[in-house]
């Protein structure tokens, strides 16, 4: 004799999610998670604390738009920018 189980939708998608495969991991990423847990090491070698997370991750590119009326920019030369220096 066999049992009939209810399940909820909720139920059997926590189950599904078990058994999908792992996301794969990009090469790029790989390869910074291996240098920064063989940076992680080194560090321990010598004693350091590898609480640090500042020195082991490198910072992250910044650029300020300052340009007020986004009109696209093209290149001047320096005549040009000392002229308009004078005009203001």
């Amino acid at each position: 004799m066999t049992q009939v189980i209810t399940v909820s939708a909720t139920t059997a998608g926590y189950a599904m999610d078990a058994m999908r495969p792992a996301r794969r991991v990009s090469t790029a990423d790989h390869v910074r998670d291996t240098r920064v847990e063989a940076e992680k090491n080194e560090r321990r070698t010598h004693g350091e604390a590898t609480d640090d997370i500042q020195g082991l991750l490198p910072p992250v590119p910044l650029a300020l738009d300052l340009n007020t009326n986004h009109q696209q920019q093209y290149p001047v030369n320096r005549d040009e920018v000392e002229d308009a220096y004078k005009e203001i």
